[in-house]
This record gives C-alpha cells, sequence and structure tokens, in this order.
C-alpha cells in the first residue's frame, strides 16, 4: 500500500536521496527546505513525479513557516504515515575547544537540530494520528552516543543530537497510547556536505538502509537509538 511521506531537508544529502527512494516506491512525497524553488535537483524531480512529488518551503526555526505549511498539506491530504525530520546542522568548525566554541552557535544548532524537529512533529501530529500506521523518524547521529564519546569534539552538533536523541524516547513515550512508532536513526559517516568526502556511504547507500529500516519497524522499535541498519546503538 502506498504511503504518505513528509521529509524536512528534503533539497540534497540524505534527505534527497530518502525523496527519490520513496517515490521510485509509488509513494506520495512532501518534500520540504527552505528554498524549494532554488533546489534544483527537486525541481527537476517534480517533473518526473508530477502527481507525487509536492514541494513546500519549510524553515523548521519558525513556528508561523511550520505552521502555514501544515494548514496548506492538510487541504489535500488525509493524513502522513511517515515524518522524516531530517533538516539538520553542524556548524564550523567543528573541532571548537570550549575556549573558541561560538555560543551563538550552539543555540541556532539546538534551534535547527532539538526544537524543530520537536515543533514539525507537534504540527503534524493531527495528520500522524489519522495514519493506520505512523512513524517518526528524527535522523540522529552517532556523535550523539554518550556511551561511546571519545573525543573533544562537535560541541554543537554532537550535545544537540544528544538532546534530539532525548526528545525522541520521550516522545515515544508519551505517544505510543497513539500508537505512532517513533524512533532515532543515525544514518553513519555519510559523503553530504556535513560529512564531507571521505565519508565511507553515499547518500544513497545510506537512505537505502534508512529505507529498509524504516519499513521494518514494528510497536517494539519505538524509542529506540538505531543504526542505519536498524542495529540497536548505545545510548
Amino acid at each position: 500500500m502506498n504511503q504518505i511521506i513528509l521529509i524536512t531537508g528534503a533539497n540534497r544529502g540524505i534527505g534527497l536521496a530518502l525523496t527519490h527512494i520513496f517515490l521510485n516506491q509509488k509513494d506520495l512525497v512532501i518534500a520540504t527546505c527552505r528554498h524549494p524553488e532554488s533546489a534544483s535537483a527537486l525541481c527537476d524531480l517534480q517533473s518526473t513525479y508530477p502527481s507525487k512529488l509536492k514541494l513546500f518551503a519549510i524553515d523548521v526555526t519558525d513556528d508561523k513557516s511550520i505552521s502555514q505549511v501544515s494548514q496548506k498539506i492538510s487541504t489535500d491530504i488525509s493524513h502522513i504515515d511517515v515524518l522524516i525530520n531530517n533538516a539538520g546542522i553542524s556548524p564550523a568548525p567543528f573541532d571548537a575547544s570550549l575556549e573558541t566554541l561560538r555560543f551563538q552557535s550552539v543555540r541556532d544548532t539546538f534551534e535547527t537540530n532539538v526544537i524543530g524537529p520537536m515543533c514539525v512533529t507537534r504540527t503534524l501530529l493531527s495528520l500522524l494520528k489519522k495514519s493506520s500506521s505512523p512513524k517518526v523518524i528524527n535522523i540522529t547521529s552517532g556523535l550523539a552516543s554518550l556511551a561511546n564519546k571519545s573525543n573533544g569534539l562537535f560541541y554543537a552538533y554532537g550535545i544537540s543530537k544528544t538532546a534530539l536523541n532525548m526528545a525522541t524516547r520521550t516522545m515515544a513515550i508519551e505517544f505510543s497510547k497513539n500508537k505512532i512508532i517513533i524512533v532515532a536513526i543515525d544514518p553513519g559517516w555519510v559523503q553530504t556536505d556535513m560529512g564531507g568526502p571521505n565519508a565511507p556511504l553515499s547518500s544513497h547507500e545510506s537512505a537505502e538502509k534508512i529505507f529498509n529500516t524504516i519499513q521494518s519497524l514494528s510497536s517494539d522499535s519505538t524509542g529506540h537509538f538505531l543504526y542505519n541498519d536498524g542495529t540497536n546503538l548505545p545510548w
């Protein structure tokens, strides 16, 4: 059965690769990013899938922007099956020490990586609750793991993703009564603007693994911190 998918940060990297994969499965994809009109890859995809791809502008740090898009899509669709909170930032320099760290960068990172997914999820809850099998996927990072922390790097990014993991866990418990499966998925080290060219995984390789994991999720999965292939990661 075809699904309705909403993806934030769909204009490049993992978000764009996931958009490709879901479209190839004949799902309806609502692809969002801050400036879809200048996202050439998404615009090309819309020409190929005119009835299956809808583009909307969302700034996940702007509550009004999120609310406006929710109102627009509610006029055309009855529900959302899978919400993928993919939009995220990692401010440079990643190796900033506590002494050189710009705290405004930390605040900005929290707005995008933690509060953004929480706000998007809350705003779309009514549409998720109308799905027969709703799922929320928060794209996190292996750098969020407290157990595996072994360096003094990635202050803003790592701490924000750890907070996202806690938000995931908390939401999963709260919305278990609504049978909404909510998980945090680490995509792995991926060749994106954030991961750099030396990463071992391409965006498509990571997205394929994430897609397969999403398809295999069950109620037992909710609240878990997963690697792209579905294996559990240490908190």
